[in-house]
């Protein structure tokens, strides 16, 4: 089996700032989710664009938090940062829950998200129980990724990014501008 390539600097640099574009996206899809649940009654358009910001969200999350032999993703910079562990672990983030995040993740893909799994296509809702995941951990994991590779990058000399931030009192428009089409 090929053996995953050294993470030389350029290699950890470029990795860091995928991840962080990943990360950037999901936080946006989630905020947008968000606001655009507090539109009661929404015409069916908006559940439509709601349910593609989640499976967007969802992807995301999942290519940042895979974690095989050849991919670049958010545990290739902690194995080659150990600060970047240090510092989750500071701000109360352990690495080890953001593991179990991702290891719900993978049955999420696996049973109903990438794939319909047999055991799973009746109930596809139980499959987050039984990946013991909810929304608001894994947006949890979600921002502490976010804020660890942003430290990983200013801790590197370069820009750390930044998410833009949603008017939700737009979002509020379009759906009232969509209910009234």
């Amino acid at each position: 089996m090929a053996k995953k390539p050294e993470p030389t600097p350029e290699r950890l640099a470029a990795t860091t700032r995928r991840n962080l574009a990943h990360l950037q996206r999901a936080i946006l899809n989630y905020e947008v989710m968000r606001g655009l649940e507090l539109a009661k009654g929404a015409p069916f358009a908006i559940h439509v664009i709601h349910a593609s910001l989640k499976n967007d969200y969802l992807a995301n999350c999942m290519k940042v938090f895979e974690d095989t032999r050849k991919v670049a993703t958010f545990w290739s910079v902690l194995a080659a940062s150990p600060h970047v562990t240090a510092s989750l672990n500071a701000e109360g983030m352990p690495v080890d829950e953001i593991r179990a995040v991702a290891a719900g993740l993978k049955v999420i893909r696996d049973r109903t998200h990438f794939h319909i799994g047999a055991e799973s296509v009746e109930a596809p809702a139980d499959v987050w129980k039984d990946a013991g995941l909810t929304g608001d951990r894994l947006y949890r994991s979600v921002l502490a990724a976010w804020r660890a590779l942003n430290f990983h990058q200013a801790e590197a000399g370069r820009e750390p990014l930044s998410v833009p931030d949603i008017d939700k009192e737009a979002l509020k428009r379009m759906v009232e501008f969509v209910r009234e089409q």
